[in-house]
C-alpha cells in the first residue's frame, strides 16, 4: 500500500550533484559536503576511519533528525577516493511518515511500483550509473526503512585493479 500526504517543502530531495539524493545526501558527494549535509540536517555523532579491510575505503557514521517528524535518523557510508560510493539512510517510520518519504521520492524522481519480496517492500530509481533505493519492513508497531544511494562509477573505479604493490 502507498500511503500519500502533502509535503512540506521542508523534505527536499536533492538534485544539485548528484542526480539523485534526499535531505542533501547523495551518492557521489565528497565526505565534505555530506558532512555539511549532515550539519543542515542538524546531525551529531559524525566520524570517520579507515575500513578494516581496506585501507583505500573511508567509513563514516552519523545521525541527524528528519526535518518534518524530527525522527532521529542514522547514516552510514563508504567512500572511495574521498567520494561517497554507498551511502545508507535509516530510521524507524510510523505510515505516515513512510508516505511522506515515498512522495517526496516520487514527486523528484517519478513515479514506480513497489516491489515486494515477502514481508520486505522496495521502490528504486536509477539515473546516470546511480541509484537509489528505498527499502521497508512492515510490523505491527513501526515500520523499520531504509535509503540505499549507490554510486556505480565510484563502485565501478574502486573495484578495478590497481597497479603496484
Amino acid at each position: 500500500m502507498l500511503v500519500t500526504c502533502a509535503l512540506p517543502a521542508r523534505l527536499p530531495a536533492q538534485t544539485a550533484l548528484s542526480s539523485l539524493g534526499i535531505f542533501g545526501f547523495g551518492p557521489g558527494l565528497t565526505l565534505d559536503q555530506t558532512r555539511a549535509a549532515l550539519t543542515a540536517n542538524h546531525g551529531w555523532g559524525w566520524s570517520c576511519r579507515d575500513a578494516r579491510e581496506d585501507s583505500t575505503v573511508t567509513e563514516c557514521r552519523g545521525a541527524f533528525q528528519e526535518p518534518l517528524r524530527r525522527i532521529p535518523v542514522q547514516v552510514w557510508l563508504s567512500a572511495m577516493g574521498g567520494r561517497v560510493g554507498i551511502l545508507t539512510l535509516q530510521a524507524t517510520l510510523t505510515p505516515v511518515g513512510l508516505g511522506e518519504w515515498q512522495a517526496a521520492l516520487s514527486e523528484s524522481y517519478g513515479p514506480v511500483r513497489v516491489v515486494q519480496r515477502g514481508p520486505l517492500r522496495m521502490m528504486q530509481w536509477v539515473r546516470h550509473g546511480r541509484m537509489l533505493r528505498l527499502t521497508w519492513l512492515p510490523h505491527p508497531d513501526r515500520i523499520d526503512a531504509s535509503i540505499s544511494l549507490v554510486d556505480g562509477v565510484i563502485l565501478d573505479r574502486w573495484g578495478r585493479p590497481r597497479s603496484g604493490g
